[in-house]
């Protein structure tokens, strides 16, 4: 293989690598925003750098503190969203604080 198409996922690959269908696949793509390069009409290629950054930017990261919960995304930190300030002031209020 060559040097410049190392790092690059045929969307094959991709669905066996991830255990995914087809259309969980098209569904990460067009609702979730899953970077993808278009070769033609039914030919896509997947950069494992997009892939990795785009992983990272949707994860989600378990509290401690809290079980049975999970963080905000760090995709929506990082628009600089007030939403952690708001359910801290909701959760202060609903412990009486």
């Amino acid at each position: 293989m060559s040097e410049m198409l190392k790092g690059m996922i045929t969307e094959e690959e991709l669905l066996k690598l991830m255990n995914l269908k087809p259309s969980e696949l098209s569904y990460l793509r067009h609702e979730k925003g899953l970077p993808y390069v278009k070769l033609s009409m039914r030919r896509r290629v997947y950069l494992e750098e997009d892939l990795m950054e785009w992983f990272k930017g949707h994860r989600f990261l378990a509290d401690p503190t809290k079980k049975d919960e999970v963080s905000t995304p760090t995709h929506f930190k990082a628009f600089g969203t007030d939403a952690d300030e708001d359910t801290q002031t909701q959760n202060d209020t609903d412990r009486g604080l």
